[in-house]
Parts: C-alpha cells; sequence; structure tokens
C-alpha cells in the first residue's frame, strides 16, 4: 500500500488456478494482480522459530510464508527451504 505494508501475495497456486480456469468472460488483455493474489496472507515476525514457521505453514495450507516487521515486508520462507533441510537431515539419518 501507500505505507509500503504488504497487502497481498501471489503464489505459484494462484498462477496455476488463473491458468488452469482462464480469464474472467469479457476481459482482454492482462489480469491485475489485485484479482488474483491471497489478500492479508498469513505471515510471521523474523523471531518466529522455524518449527512455529512450519506449523503455520501446514495449519494454512500455505507454501510461502511472507516476515514482516510493523507489516512491511522483510522477508519471505518457501516450503522450498524446508525442503532443503528435511533432504538433508534424511540423508543424514539413513547414513547411520
Amino acid at each position: 500500500d501507500t505505507d509500503h505494508r504488504l497487502v497481498g501475495v501471489v503464489s505459484y497456486r494462484s498462477l496455476l488456478r488463473v491458468l488452469g480456469c482462464g480469464t474472467k468472460a469479457g476481459t482482454d488483455g492482462p489480469i491485475a494482480v489485485s484479482e488474483i493474489m491471497r489478500r492479508d496472507p498469513v505471515t510471521v515476525e523474523a523471531s518466529t522459530s522455524t518449527l512455529e514457521a512450519i506449523e503455520a505453514m501446514r495449519k494454512h495450507g500455505v507454501g510461502c510464508l511472507p516476515v514482516v516487521k510493523e507489516g512491511r515486508l522483510v522477508g519471505m520462507v518457501t516450503d522450498h527451504e524446508f525442503m532443503d533441510i528435511a533432504a538433508e537431515l534424511l540423508a543424514d539419518k539413513l547414513r547411520d
């Protein structure tokens, strides 16, 4: 918004929905981000523990979690980062 606060997130899933469903009837040209973004996204603070972030992502069924400070975006955690960590832990466990 005009105060640089996070107002929405466009996810890979929302893009796939647009591609799968097509554009709105009678609409020519590009679709505005505001039409496909998830408003009021689930967020965490930078001090949130990794376990709490994972739990929030699972609870809300999201693949990305914006990290905010006073409503402003300071980072992003995605399921990809957690998959890398899980892969390393699993590999270590299987080697034992």
